[in-house]
């Protein structure tokens, strides 16, 4: 979700929303995790060809998930991953933008020139968060 104005409250982590009690928001977290081990099973022939963006919908106890994954290019010869799940809420949420109440979680990896994977620092996350 591109915004200009957003207010997240912490992290808004995939790792941290697999701790919560069972519910909405660890099956989002859940979710982005699933997906980041998929793209961590995936060659590096495989990794360079995905697109830029997909966009999917998902439903989690008849909650709507969307879940969105990034791929972008830096100027090195790494490539960031980014897996990006929100759904709308007023219960809870830890992400609010102009667009309403959301629970939000991101994680990402990086696909270094040797072609090894590693979690994406925050620092490269924050954008997405």
């Amino acid at each position: 979700m591109d915004e200009i104005f957003r207010i997240a409250f912490g992290d808004c982590s995939a790792k941290s929303a697999s701790r919560l009690p069972p519910g909405a928001a660890r099956q989002l977290g859940e979710a982005v995790n699933s997906r980041i081990d998929r793209l961590k099973a995936l060659s590096r022939e495989q990794l360079v060809g995905l697109a830029d963006t997909d966009s999917e919908i998902d439903w989690c106890s008849g909650n709507r998930i969307v879940i969105d994954t990034y791929h972008l290019q830096p100027e090195t010869d790494q490539h960031l991953f980014v897996v990006q799940a929100f759904r709308r809420t007023l219960k809870s949420p830890n992400w609010i933008s102009l667009r309403g109440f959301f629970q939000l979680a991101v994680e990402g990896v990086l696909l270094l020139p040797d072609g090894t994977i590693a979690d994406a620092p925050d620092e490269l996350l924050w954008p997405f968060r």
